[in-house]
């Protein structure tokens, strides 16, 4: 029985390592919001920061909080859709940063998303109907 639970406790410590390993240079607190929009233990909350309609009217776009709980720093996310739909934050993420600090707004028909953080944001490639310009605040 001593052997048995002497196995776990391995295991869960290598688990543990492991873990702490991958965090530290994919940086958890970072990417696990963006990879995981339903979150660790319970389902992420979206708060919409800045909506933003384009000239025409066809598009719109928000600068959107990202809030996974306890266990994960704050993230913003910027989301495009048509202008006659609700956001799905989930399939209309666009672009990622670490922390709250993302505006969007509209040159013409381009899409400006500012951004404030320790490094640039993980962008999703060929998702937007609009050219989209990321730009540092």
């Amino acid at each position: 029985m001593g052997a048995v639970l002497s196995v776990k406790k391995l295991f869960l410590a290598l688990g543990a390592a492991l873990l702490a390993v991958l965090a530290v240079p994919f940086g958890y607190f970072y990417v696990w919001p963006f990879l995981q929009p339903d979150g660790f233990l319970g389902p992420c909350g979206f708060e919409v920061m800045q909506e933003s309609v384009s000239p025409d009217g066809t598009l719109k776009a928000a600068a959107v909080e990202v809030n996974c709980g306890a266990t994960t720093d704050y993230a913003s996310w910027a989301v495009l859709t048509r202008a006659d739909r609700a956001f799905d934050f989930k399939k209309d993420r666009i672009a990622a940063i670490p922390g709250r600090e993302m505006r969007v707004g509209w040159e013409g028909r381009k899409l400006v998303v500012f951004w404030y953080a320790e490094r640039p944001p993980t962008v999703r490639e060929g998702r937007p109907a609009a050219q989209v310009e990321y730009r540092p605040l």
